[in-house]
């Protein structure tokens, strides 16, 4: 029997999948941002928690082995304990960095089904029609962009031009690869 894979992809759905791997890596560079910052909030919240218990043990064991200087040092970590503590609560960052990674693992999902045209992206053996495929893509990706980004109130998360490119890792973006190796090249001298 025939493949249900396509020949090959016409220059549109070359640009979806690119425009869909892009997605992809912005969610993931932008939880994983989100995912640093949850971690230092938490070791730092840990921190401040654990030398607070050790200063209140041993205040009240040896209550003249507690100097007014450790006090004052005490309090500036008790406020950058409510510093960790207000960016977690005013920012979010674990609920964005969950939402980021799950819809950059469902752009994925959604992205491999296009490419190998199972389920909703499924074409029709006998039709030449790709065109509803890519455009059922073209909605998912528009519809998760603009969920995530109502829902981690950064507006919008995906922009058509989003300047740097440097944590595309898909290789949708060659040129720019390729330049920084020729750069290296010409500076090594070979």
């Amino acid at each position: 029997g025939r493949s249900r894979l396509p020949c090959n992809n016409s220059v549109q759905a070359l640009n979806l999948i690119r425009d869909a791997w892009d997605a992809f890596d912005t969610f993931t560079h932008a939880a994983f941002r989100c995912k640093v910052l949850v971690l230092l909030s938490y070791f730092l919240l840990l921190l401040v928690n654990f030398a607070i218990s050790v200063l209140t043990v041993i205040s009240l064991n040896e209550p003249s082995a507690v100097s007014a200087e450790v006090l004052s040092m005490c309090t500036n970590m008790l406020y950058a304990g409510l510093c960790a503590s207000m960016t977690m609560s005013i920012f979010k960052p674990m609920k964005r960095w969950i939402l980021l990674k799950s819809a950059a693992l469902s752009v994925e999902s959604e992205l491999w089904k296009f490419r190998t045209r199972t389920g909703v992206y499924r074409v029709d053996m006998r039709s030449f029609n790709n065109s509803l495929s890519e455009e059922r893509l073209r909605q998912y990706l528009k519809d998760v962009q603009q969920t995530v980004s109502k829902k981690i109130c950064w507006a919008p998360v995906i922009t058509p031009d989003l300047g740097h490119k440097r944590y595309f890792y898909h290789g949708q973006y060659r040129d720019l690869h390729d330049k920084s190796h020729q750069r290296l090249r010409t500076k090594a001298g070979l």
